[in-house]
């Protein structure tokens, strides 16, 4: 995966539109892969990471200074460094990425009225954010039984988000008619 360039509007400290060339440069011969981005303390190269992260991950993303808020939370700190006092403000990124020799645009927008943020996410991936909350919390909740025969007895609703074809629709209804899919949950004795 090779990034091609990141546009940023209203995002941290960039406020208005900004728009990064991360093409690699080839000079004569040599081909130069290597961005380095510097700046001084507080110049925002925390920012551009967050950015990336945001974009590549969603509400996922572990970014810098997320700490512990929820993601609605997270999107509203991002604005905090723009001016408040217009009417509507757009916060955006957008990241350029040449993934095997063809390009994809992936980007990430949020709407914000005053102090109101309210997300629209453009990914692809939006439908498995759910599916990954779902499954983390099926795993918690199997993490805080008390007893290890509780954990390996994984119930089949778990197992079942996994079943999905090569469009990501949900194949568990085509199986449901056979019961010989789904063979049945081994029980586990302790041992004697």
């Amino acid at each position: 995966m090779i990034f091609l360039d990141l546009t940023l509007q209203n995002f941290g400290p960039y406020g208005g539109r900004h728009r990064l060339n991360l093409r690699p440069h080839t000079v004569g011969n040599a081909h130069r892969p290597i961005i380095l981005i510097g700046g001084l303390n507080g110049g925002g190269k925390t920012t551009l990471m967050d950015a990336l992260r945001l974009v590549l991950y969603g509400q996922r993303a572990q970014c810098s200074n997320r700490g512990t808020l929820a993601y609605a939370d997270f999107l509203n700190q991002i604005n905090q460094a723009i001016d408040r006092t217009k009417k509507d403000l757009a916060t955006y990124s957008q990241l350029a990425i040449d993934l095997k020799n063809t390009d994809h645009l992936l980007q990430s927008a949020a709407k914000v009225k005053q102090t109101l943020a309210i997300f629209k996410q453009k990914l692809k991936l939006h439908k498995l954010n759910h599916l990954e909350d779902l499954v983390t919390k099926h795993f918690l909740y199997l993490l805080r039984k008390p007893d290890f025969v509780h954990r390996v007895q994984i119930d089949t609703d778990t197992l079942r988000l996994s079943l999905y074809d090569h469009n990501g629709d949900l194949i568990f209804p085509k199986l449901a008619t056979r019961s010989s899919c789904f063979p049945p949950t081994p029980r586990f004795a302790p041992k004697k």
